[in-house]
């Protein structure tokens, strides 16, 4: 194994083994789009689970695609969920050649060849419907991954849905100013574990080592840190993760050491 630590209640190993590439094994998108076919091919061949973000089209497919506005990744000023998806299909990635892909496609692409992590963004149809959309999807893929969100009720709605998905609760010190000072708290705070009752926690690596990271871990969670793209935010994650969220980095750099958690 790559990675050496503790082993972890509920977690599968494959969540702590390998590094995970952030949005598939892209380049910055000079040549290669993050969360692109392409950028998931690369990462296929270098042997590493995919992290990836799922919204939802206007007709409620869900697309692989970070931001909810279009414009950095395509130029496009409008909203992802303004469009259908055969629209989003048409839209050229920043980087290369590729398009928004469908949920579908990126699972049919890597059908099993590595795991992935799944990060469901939150959309304006609701949390029971989002997530009745993507799970009509994902509910016969056969291939390991784990569900992670920043809100801790799309997961107890996955939770309730579907209880045997690996489940990853996002969190940061310094949510986004414009969200609401109680949903801000929520997700500094990772105060609905109770009702996500996440399997790992998955945190902004600069705050990694806040003391309210180590209370959450301490019931036999596993911490991955996210987004590692330099070696001091590497060194700070070998110091308290159990894994990588990672981009921007070479793998030789990411794989020549083990990631030893401070006891």
């Amino acid at each position: 194994m790559l990675f050496s630590k503790s082993a972890k209640q509920n977690v599968p190993g494959w969540l702590t083994s390998q590094p995970v590439a952030h949005r598939g094994l892209h380049d910055g998108n000079a040549t290669i789009a993050e969360n692109s076919i392409s950028s998931f091919s690369r990462a296929i061949d270098a042997k590493l689970p995919i992290e990836f973000d799922i919204h939802l089209s206007a007709d409620y497919q869900p697309v692989v695609f970070h931001d909810a506005n279009l414009e950095r990744m395509t130029g496009d000023p409008r909203q992802l969920s303004d469009l259908d998806a055969s629209e989003l299909q048409t839209l050229k990635l920043a980087g290369g050649s590729d398009t928004i892909p469908l949920l579908s496609t990126a699972l049919a692409t890597v059908n099993g060849q590595v795991p992935l992590v799944i990060e469901i963004k939150a959309s304006t149809v609701g949390r029971a419907q989002l997530i009745k959309h993507v799970w009509d999807v994902l509910k016969n893929y056969t291939g390991p991954y784990s569900i992670q969100s920043f809100d801790p009720l799309i997961l107890s709605t996955v939770r309730r849905l579907a209880p045997h998905v690996i489940r990853g609760q996002l969190a940061m010190k310094s949510p986004p100013s414009h969200l609401a000072m109680h949903k801000r708290l929520m997700i500094r705070h990772m105060l609905l574990n109770r009702l996500s009752k996440p399997h790992y926690i998955g945190y902004d690596v600069a705050d990694i080592a806040r003391p309210s990271v180590k209370r959450a871990i301490k019931s036999g969670m596993a911490l991955l840190a996210w987004t590692v793209d330099d070696k001091d935010s590497l060194k700070i994650a070998r110091q308290h993760a159990d894994n990588i969220i990672f981009e921007k980095l070479p793998l030789k750099l990411v794989r020549q050491s083990s990631l030893q958690k401070s006891e």
